[in-house]
């Protein structure tokens, strides 16, 4: 768990299947009072928020063009 706390905290980029499972684990964590609850931004919005109908914004992209132009 708080190696998916650290890899989200830290990490420049992720796949959004990543990011996914990474957030399940700090949502976890923080269910289990085992990470605190400190951050600005709740997991689960941050879930809802890297969905591809919002990262896309309506278009139809693959997941490694989805995960490009969130980089970008």
């Amino acid at each position: 768990m708080f190696r998916s706390y650290g890899t989200l905290k830290y990490a420049r980029s992720v796949s959004s299947s990543e990011a996914k499972s990474l957030l399940s684990d700090v949502m976890l964590g923080q269910s289990l009072g085992i990470i605190p609850k400190e951050s600005k931004i709740a997991p689960l919005e941050c879930m809802v928020l890297s969905e591809p109908a919002l990262v896309c914004d309506g278009k139809e992209l693959s997941p490694n063009e989805r995960d490009k132009n969130v980089q970008n």
